[in-house]
């Protein structure tokens, strides 16, 4: 009977104990007791622990800093990081911005495009006034003078590159309108192109009237992409004009 008694008593202790350690967890997580409970719970043990619970009464509470207090240990500092300590502040932290928030905005350097290819097209439009230079071959038994028309034509040469044009029957201003297209250096001066114009005689070798070299880089606005014209005068001994137009066509790279 007493040993059935006592062990009662031992159950209705331990019951006692966990409904006790129960109820603190509940009021651990409801009010802000963490300073004292972690550092009381980090330095007794748990034996220390249940006697302290056991001596003490129900309605009365229980706090770790006692049993620090208890045992000959400094009750642990709340706040401040002084020699005296502090009271514990319960205001939230300060909000700070997140990073990156008031950096001035720094816009990427720019990637100039790589160029691809230039291709330059060159156009005759149309010649006025051409004479060829006198040609002693070509004088005849009794001073004839020479025919008054030609058979004139342009050749045009460019970085080795050589084109012709077509073939404007018996006048002396013709209308060619030719065009020309050449592969540009990549980079760098463009250069210069020779136009030549040529008269063509039936059974004979083509006679040059006069030829001229266009320097591109000279033109206003070429290197812009921009179409441009410009009147040029023969030279090699001849006369008359031609009237050409210059365009640069650059290609880039995909970016």
């Amino acid at each position: 009977m007493d040993e059935t008694l006592h062990e009662i008593d031992q159950f209705e202790r331990r019951l006692e104990i966990k409904t006790r350690e129960e109820g603190l967890k509940h009021k651990a997580a409801a009010t802000d007791m963490t300073p004292n409970m972690v550092t009381g719970a980090s330095r007794v043990t748990v034996d220390d622990f249940t006697e302290r619970i056991m001596q003490q009464p129900l309605d009365s509470p229980t706090t770790y800093g006692d049993t620090l207090q208890d045992r000959g240990s400094p009750p642990p500092q709340t706040g401040g990081f002084g020699e005296g300590g502090g009271t514990h502040d319960d205001s939230p932290p300060p909000i700070q911005a997140p990073m990156g928030r008031g950096v001035p905005y720094t816009k990427p350097a720019e990637v100039p495009p790589v160029v691809k290819s230039r291709t330059l097209v060159l156009k005759v439009l149309h010649a006025s006034g051409l004479k060829e230079p006198p040609l002693p071959w070509r004088e005849v038994v009794g001073g004839a003078p020479p025919p008054l028309l030609c058979n004139p034509k342009c050749m045009v040469r460019y970085h080795r590159q050589l084109a012709s044009g077509g073939t404007v029957k018996g006048s002396r201003n013709p209308v060619f309108n030719d065009s020309f297209t050449f592969h540009a250096p990549k980079e760098g001066a463009l250069g210069g192109v020779t136009v030549e114009v040529v008269t063509v005689e039936r059974g004979a070798n083509d006679t040059l009237i006069g030829s001229v070299v266009l320097e591109i880089d000279s033109l206003p606005g070429v290197l812009d992409c921009k179409p441009v014209q410009k009147w040029v005068n023969l030279g090699e001994g001849g006369e008359g004009s031609l009237h050409c137009e210059a365009c640069l066509i650059v290609a880039f790279e995909d970016a």
